[in-house]
């Protein structure tokens, strides 16, 4: 299913990049530059209360923009859905106000371009002789592209382990 949609990606990364680059310069450099990195972050609280942002991204901007687009009101970015809608709206309407020059097509911030949507058919088997395989437990699936490929006579190769 080809479906044209509006993508804003090059500005989430230049504004994700742009308030990395501010947080790190604010961040102190660890003591021991070996250690492992604390994975207690991921435990902390996921609330966060929003301050009002300005067009300069400091690291509590970049906080709040993040915790606005993250939040399950903007109802995850799965394409052709309300809420990759509502989540590109956001953030062209943050660059917006940060004084961006749009380049996008008819002068937005946005660009149409082509996306293929492909989806497992759960319904689909694999059997081997009188062997069934499970998707996801017994082998991954690998998008070859739209054109379709012959599998007879090829060597059996090991590509290492899933998760």
């Amino acid at each position: 299913m080809r479906t044209t949609l509006l993508r804003t990606t090059a500005l989430v990364a230049a504004s994700l990049i742009a308030g990395s680059a501010a947080a790190q310069q604010a961040a102190t450099a660890p003591s021991d530059a070996g250690a492992l990195p604390s994975w207690d972050v991921l435990m902390r609280g996921r609330v966060h209360t929003p301050t009002p942002t300005t067009a300069a991204i400091t690291p509590a901007d970049l906080k709040t923009r993040l915790y606005i687009f993250a939040d399950d009101s903007m109802q995850g970015r799965l394409l052709a859905t309300a809420g990759n809608v509502k989540g590109v709206e956001y953030i062209a309407s943050e660059v917006k106000r940060m004084g961006l020059t749009p380049m996008g097509d008819n002068g937005t911030f946005f660009q149409a371009v082509n996306v293929v949507d492909r989806k497992f058919d759960a319904a689909s088997k694999l059997v081997v002789g009188t062997t069934a395989f499970a998707p996801w437990t017994d082998y991954v699936l690998r998008d070859q592209g739209s054109a379709a490929r012959t599998l007879n006579g090829v060597q059996a190769i090991f590509g290492g382990t899933w998760g």
